[in-house]
């Protein structure tokens, strides 16, 4: 009996008891056979015939006319059979459920998914099998240290204190940690043969570990151009656990495993390390499973929060209503100033932040008609304006913050008003876990990314979590340890009436259908933002995509420049930052700057002048200081400096450094006679 006739047998048989999880799909799948389309449709079933991903069901009425069905072999014990499906002088195996069976599948045709020549959703072609809509994955910048080793101690990779990590959390598969190429020990590497496939992530190459006259096969794997939305880890290499020795934090992991931590987390990449094209990566920093936007109550939630790391740029919030009272919390408008005068303006307001109610209003709370409560600007808004400062109900450290126990300690430390505003804030109804400690899991904002150690922890903020989302934001996250305040800051001039919103959405650069349906699928919401409308907004939104496409076309020539200068410099057995670069290397910087270049307009041009642009201007600084243009580096740090005093205020480590490397910029370039 064939696979299909197995399956029919299990589905349909009057004995089984297999009743697997049938779910419906709006995407449009379409099947390619011996060069031709041979169904399209809208209403494919998603089917998970094994619990580890679905298959699609397409519905005979379907199918085109260039595909053929013929009935080929009865199934033993049901009244059907499997069938040929011709495309041409090519068939192959299908199973047609009848109509007349009382089954969900009836009238549906189940063909195997590598039995075509490709199936699309939408336009993207699935790679291997469809993506389970319940399946995620999670890639953070991680602080932990990472060492490698064979069984008898030989060092294959350690990380040291260099950064680099990217933790990569996947449904139902222990923690993986993707290790930067600095930290691999190459004398032991060859690569390997072998490649294997993932839907989630792509094509995996890997390599083989020979440590004398021993061969450790394929003991680790690499994605050389991984899928859009597992780029972070794009050339980084992740070692088998069971075939090696690896110390994460000092713990084998191979032997007493790592737990999963409750809450993710997003760890800064070390400050004086030099900024790689992965800077420009955007990824979401709060740690929302759920976003309920139809909240009746009149009650503060979380808080937006968009991070300065070198790495990354981060947005993400729910969006519901909003009560001033009994919030400890401050809305100002001070005007922009330099970075010693404001800081001094800041200084003075944030002293003030005692007071129970917002000292002078910028924003307002109003309904929507399509969306719940939303933030309005109340007045004009300069970019660079502190719009609002919050302490938060709750902040733990980054010891803290994975222990249940120490949540519900510093909620009893709260007053009765503060835990009653706290027990109001939304919850995911997180499984195995309390009250208290769902809400601090669904409402917190991780904060590592504000300190240059990393170790931020995390915090549940009340007032300004009624910001909605939008694929253009004009507020952006920074967090004040010393006043142990969010301040939240507008990154572009916000007119008179305009909302007030940030962005939950990590992939900036893909197409507005895709970042619609991630909105929708995880957040429970159609963005009706401008990048999202398009045409239906006007000539200039109608191009949205086409310059998302370009800044991500943009960014994959700087990742691909990043790897061939590193080569280039390593061939050429560069010395110090002082040596002349290597003609290969000159070329390749040039290429990096000039897709720089084109990536700063276009972020300028779209409106994204957070995080992401403030990531292309280091990147730029860094690039022209590899060329020793010292001048221009200082200019491009300048307007990192600028950026960052924008959206991360003068408080903002990031700013400070910005400082220091300018100077010491203008240093070297009066030092080389650039001057």
């Amino acid at each position: 009996m064939s696979d299909l006739a197995d399956l029919a047998s299990k589905l349909f048989h009057a004995d089984s008891d297999f009743h697997p999880k049938i779910l419906p799909t709006e995407k449009r799948v379409r099947g390619v056979l011996n060069g031709e389309w041979i169904f399209d449709t809208t209403e494919a079933l998603m089917v998970w015939e094994v619990k580890w991903f679905p298959s699609y069901w397409i519905p005979r009425k379907d199918m085109l006319p260039t595909a053929k069905l013929v009935d080929d072999q009865p199934i033993s014990g049901i009244q059907s059979s499997t069938s040929k499906l011709y495309v041409g002088d090519k068939w192959v195996t299908t199973l047609l459920v009848p109509d007349s069976f009382n089954s969900p599948l009836a009238g549906y045709v189940k063909i195997e998914a590598k039995a075509l020549d490709a199936w699309y959703e939408e336009q993207s072609q699935v790679l291997y099998h469809p993506k389970d809509p319940f399946h995620r994955v999670d890639i953070l910048p991680s602080g932990r240290h990472v060492r490698v080793q064979a069984l008898d101690g030989t060092v294959l990779a350690d990380t040291s204190d260099q950064g680099g990590v990217r933790a990569l959390f996947e449904t139902n598969f222990p923690a993986r940690w993707y290790l930067p190429r600095t930290a691999i020990n190459w004398s032991y590497l060859r690569p390997s043969d072998t490649k294997t496939g993932c839907p989630y992530k792509g094509q995996a190459s890997y390599y083989d570990a020979v440590i004398g006259d021993k061969v450790i096969k394929d003991v680790a794997w690499w994605y050389p151009n991984p899928i859009m939305e597992s780029y972070e880890v794009t050339g980084l290499l992740c070692f088998y656990p069971d075939k090696v020795k690896t110390l994460v934090d000092g713990k084998d992991i191979t032997k007493n495993g790592i737990k999963l931590p409750v809450i993710a987390k997003q760890d800064d990449a070390d400050v004086d390390k030099p900024a790689t094209p992965i800077d420009i990566i955007v990824t979401p920093q709060t740690n929302h499973d759920l976003v309920d936007l139809q909240k009746e109550n009149l009650n503060p939630s979380v808080i937006d929060s968009n991070d300065p790391s070198m790495a990354q740029l981060l947005a993400t919030l729910e969006s519901t209503s909003i009560s001033k009272s009994n919030i400890n919390s401050t809305s100002m408008n001070s005007n922009h100033y330099p970075a010693q005068d404001q800081d001094q303006d800041q200084d003075q307001v944030m002293n003030s932040i005692d007071s129970s109610s917002p000292q002078d209003d910028l924003i307002e709370i109003l309904s929507t008609p399509d969306r719940g409560l939303g933030v309005f600007a109340r007045r004009k808004i300069k970019a660079g304006k502190l719009v609002l400062a919050e302490r938060p109900l709750l902040r733990l450290s980054k010891e803290e913050e994975n222990d249940s126990d120490a949540i519900e300690c510093e909620f009893d430390n709260l007053s009765h008003a503060d835990q009653k505003l706290y027990l109001q804030l939304f919850d995911a109804q997180k499984s195995r876990m309390t009250r208290v400690t769902s809400i601090y899991y669904s409402n917190c904002y991780n904060l590592d990314s504000f300190r240059p150690d990393g170790k931020g922890g995390s915090a549940v903020g009340a007032i300004a979590s009624r910001f909605n989302h939008s694929c253009v934001p004009n507020l952006q996250l920074s967090f004040n340890f010393d006043k142990n305040l969010m301040m939240f800051y507008a990154i572009r001039d916000i007119p008179r009436g305009k909302e007030v919103c940030t962005n939950y959405e990590k992939n900036v650069f893909d197409a507005a259908v895709n970042r619609r349906r991630r909105l929708q699928m995880y957040y429970g919401f159609t963005c009706q933002c401008e990048a999202c409308l398009g045409p239906a907004k006007n000539e200039f939104w109608a191009k949205s995509d086409q310059r998302r496409r370009a800044m991500f076309e943009a960014f994959k020539t700087i990742q691909e420049c990043e790897k061939g200068y590193m080569a280039s410099v390593v061939a050429a057995d560069v010395k110090t930052e002082d040596s002349d670069p290597p003609t290969q290397s000159v070329n390749i910087a040039k290429e990096a700057l000039a897709a720089l270049v084109k990536l700063e307009s276009l972020l300028v041009k779209e409106g994204l002048n957070g995080v992401v642009l403030t990531n292309t201007y280091r990147s730029l600084s860094k690039w022209s200081e590899r060329l020793q243009d010292y001048p221009q580096a200082a200019r491009w740090k300048e307007k990192e400096e600028i950026n960052s005093l924008h959206g991360l205020g003068p408080h903002a480590f990031r700013t400070i450094e910005c400082d220091k490397k300018i100077k010491e910029l203008v240093k070297r370039a009066d030092e080389s006679g650039q001057y």
